[in-house]
């Protein structure tokens, strides 16, 4: 997809990750502007955006260092906490329902995987929503069910079917 360019979000892209976001999840998801940006100050590198070479965006990531087995309060600015094992945390990662199936999202896995790698995180969290666990686990995610009852109470703020995915940085599963 040489067609299409990542870059580190901006004020100015807000509108865009909004109508993505919008489109991709139910309302009970939809994170403010103050929400992303926080993320995106904590780590401007790791937050980005594809565009088409026309300057439309298709998608968006917001991705920052985090705890392991540990996941940020959803609708909430991040309260910058401390951890022995810090894992490269992708809080959300969406593709405008229209670009789905054209390689967006492993266009942005690969950008985090090296990302990961540059930065020396072992390890790559998320939060599996909407039945996407299987998704995840094509691009090498591993779910983990030994989660601590903090994690589960958090977890379930996410949706019924929320589970906590890991996958190791030297694993490379791209659609």
């Amino acid at each position: 997809m040489s067609d299409l360019l990542i870059s580190p979000i901006q004020t100015q892209h807000l509108a865009a990750i909004q109508i993505i976001q919008q489109a991709a999840y139910p309302p009970h998801f939809w994170e403010s502007d103050a929400v992303f940006l926080a993320k995106q100050q904590y780590s401007p590198d790791s937050c980005v955006l594809v565009q088409t070479t026309d300057q439309q965006t298709v998608a968006y990531v917001f991705a920052h260092p985090w705890p392991a087995a540990q996941i940020p309060t959803l609708h909430q600015t991040l309260d910058l906490m401390s951890g022995t094992e810090r894992v490269l945390y992708i809080h959300d990662l969406a593709v405008h329902p229209q670009w789905h199936g054209q390689g967006v999202a492993s266009v942005l896995m690969q950008y985090l995987e090296n990302y990961a790698q540059q930065h020396s995180f072992n390890k790559i969290a998320l939060v599996a929503v909407q039945g996407a666990q299987a998704f995840w686990q094509r691009l090498g995610f591993v779910t983990q069910s030994n989660i601590s009852p903090q994690l589960a109470i958090k977890l379930a703020a996410y949706g019924a079917n929320a589970v906590y995915m890991m996958k190791e940085t030297n694993q490379t599963h791209f659609l």
